[in-house]
């Protein structure tokens, strides 16, 4: 992981192998950042790892310590104090704290691909089967579409300062 001020060197690096142990693989998937940190998504051990501006881990846990398993979390971001991560195996979004601790959790109306906080504190998700979807932090559904054109395939989704959201898209040709 590399954090870089502008394009001259690296203001630092870390290499986060290692982290959890003999057998768990560092595969990392997902950044988010804000406010200085950046929170990075481990695919390969199913964990969370927080750093400060510095590089410096400040917290790192296990998305299911107790080996339940269940879930694929795919997905996170990150806003001031708060984790939202897409757990697309259950069709779930999970509200949590740096620590790892859950604040609250809902179910999806789409099983999430991609997630991202809005200006308004409001949570978006993309889903597996085409919609766009719009939460208040409590789980309330609050806006919901489908996105255009068929054969094409939804790959990621931004919301911009002015509450625009933003989705890239693969589309196949036939």
């Amino acid at each position: 992981l590399e954090q870089r001020p502008d394009q001259g060197f690296a203001g630092w690096n870390r290499c986060l192998d290692g982290q959890w142990g003999e057998g768990l693989r560092t595969v990392l998937g997902a950044l988010g950042a804000d406010a200085g940190r950046v929170a990075a998504l481990d695919r390969g051990a199913a964990g969370v790892t927080v750093l400060d501006g510095g590089g410096r881990i400040q917290e790192r846990w296990l998305l299911d310590p107790a080996g339940g398993g269940g879930g694929m979390v795919v997905d996170l971001d990150l806003a001031g104090q708060t984790l939202v991560l897409a757990d697309r195996g259950r069709a779930r979004l999970q509200l949590r704290d740096l620590k790892g601790q859950l604040l609250d959790e809902w179910s999806s109306h789409d099983s999430p691909t991609a997630v991202a906080w809005g200006p308004e504190g409001d949570v978006y998700a993309l889903g597996i089967g085409g919609w766009g979807l719009r939460y208040a932090a409590d789980g309330t559904l609050k806006a919901f579409w489908s996105l255009p054109e068929d054969g094409s395939v939804p790959q990621d989704l931004a919301v911009g300062d002015d509450g625009r959201v933003y989705v890239p898209f693969l589309r196949h040709s036939t």
